[in-house]
């Protein structure tokens, strides 16, 4: 946003924040999100769906591997505990 739409957001953030309305304030807060998802104030992403897609595609693989190692940590932790738990029970029938 430019200067200027910041000084109008701000403005209208400022009046809804004193609004004695719920209804007015509400207007006033949907005017500035207006104002800030204007075409002129938005930054157009400059990468082509192509690129997006190639990245999405590529962090779900990265997810789909990290969940592999934290499914075989969980089971290793499960596995130790249940070795704990197996000499806690050693003990207390010695």
């Amino acid at each position: 946003m430019n200067h200027k739409d910041t000084t109008e957001y701000d403005h209208l953030v400022a009046q809804a924040e004193q609004a004695t309305s719920h209804k007015e304030a509400r207007h006033l807060i949907n005017q500035a999100t207006e104002l800030m998802n204007t075409p002129k104030t938005t930054m157009p992403c400059r990468f082509s769906d192509a690129e997006l897609k190639e990245w999405i595609a590529a962090h779900q693989s990265k997810i789909k591997n990290n969940m592999a190692q934290v499914n075989i940590s969980q089971q290793m932790i499960q596995m130790m505990e249940d070795i704990i738990d197996s000499r806690k029970e050693e003990v207390k029938e010695n």
